[in-house]
């Protein structure tokens, strides 16, 4: 019997996660925003165990266990619109986030800065980082722009995506990242920064958020970095 592929476990995954915040608001009668912090960290374990390591049918030259065999569409914060697929070629720092958000939004920010500040200069121009907006209607790419300048991120590295609505939940699925948006509107969801390697895999995550990078995350970008220069050089 064929199993069932990385994609259609993601898939899996949001609908029970969708089926289960239903019954808990029918259960209640309404959506309850009030027990929980605007951004409350969630154990995620469960979700990336059902969908490690399945068989997969791919795209060319990618590996069974890829995220971008996810056929989603992104436009980063100059307009330019890409696939999922386009990210692939180079080890990258992925996470989610809103525009709107004011207080773990630019933690996040601030972290992906102090990973690289770890860096070393030339392991630092090879590292890319993308960052997807949760709030797909409202985060245009003026607004991702105007983002960019107000964090001073360095756009020649840094993406910015603004994916189609129908895309976040499959991304934040593959990702391990969960979330719900508000009544009020902005969204509570877990921080989860991935090291994804080349060709697409997730080599490590951390939710880590204080005054300096988990060393071992750290660690774990440095090798990656590594392997992928050796391989580009074919050392």
């Amino acid at each position: 019997m064929k199993q069932p592929s990385l994609i259609q476990n993601a898939m899996a995954i949001t609908l029970a996660f969708a089926l289960s915040t239903s019954a808990a608001i029918a259960a209640d009668g309404k959506s309850d925003t009030t027990s929980e912090k605007p951004h409350s960290h969630h154990d995620h374990a469960a979700m990336m165990a059902a969908m490690g390591d399945m068989p997969a049918t791919k795209p060319a030259l990618l590996p069974d266990a890829s995220i971008y065999q996810l056929e989603a569409r992104l436009t980063d914060q100059n307009g330019k619109v890409a696939t999922f697929t386009d990210q692939a070629g180079d080890v990258r720092l992925v996470s989610m986030f809103y525009a709107s958000c004011k207080y773990v939004c630019p933690m996040i920010i601030d972290q992906l800065k102090r990973i690289e500040h770890e860096l070393d200069d030339e392991q630092r121009q090879r590292l890319r980082v993308s960052m997807i907006t949760f709030d797909a209607k409202h985060d245009s790419p003026d607004v991702l722009t105007q983002l960019a300048d107000e964090r001073h991120i360095d756009s020649a590295r840094w993406s910015l995506f603004q994916p189609r609505p129908s895309d976040v939940r499959p991304i934040s699925a593959l990702l391990g990242i969960q979330y719900r948006e508000l009544p009020e509107g902005g969204f509570n969801h877990s921080s989860v920064i991935s090291l994804i390697d080349a060709d697409g895999r997730i080599l490590a995550r951390t939710e880590q958020l204080g005054a300096s990078p988990d060393p071992a995350f750290v660690d774990a970008v440095r090798s990656a970095l590594v392997k992928t220069g050796q391989a580009d050089t074919g050392n």
